[in-house]
């Protein structure tokens, strides 16, 4: 569960990566990981975010499959329905803004 800071407890932000716009944070005091895509932050507890990286490396090898064989990439995507969506994942993942 992520903690909350008080307000004169200053971040110790360790940034964890930094490429292209996309920076992830980690501040032990919070134990919270700061995700930020270009002007959106967006903090999350460290298992959100390993969460996310699995889903969006099984996104990314998905996506290589339908630019190497289109046709078959789409029957797959069809016969793979009954496995966990991403409103599923939105109900264990609750994000949280940073202003």
């Amino acid at each position: 569960m992520m903690n909350q800071t008080p307000d004169n407890a200053a971040c110790e932000k360790i940034i964890l990566a930094d490429s292209l716009g996309v920076r992830l944070y980690y501040c032990p005091n919070c134990e919270v990981v700061e995700l930020e895509l270009g002007s959106i932050s967006i903090r999350l507890s460290p298992s959100s975010i390993q969460s996310i990286a699995n889903i969006m490396m099984k996104a990314s090898l998905r996506l290589d499959a339908v630019y190497q064989h289109p046709r078959q990439a789409r029957t797959t995507q069809v016969e793979r329905r009954e496995e966990p969506d991403l409103n599923e994942m939105q109900r264990t993942v609750t994000p949280q803004l940073v202003h």
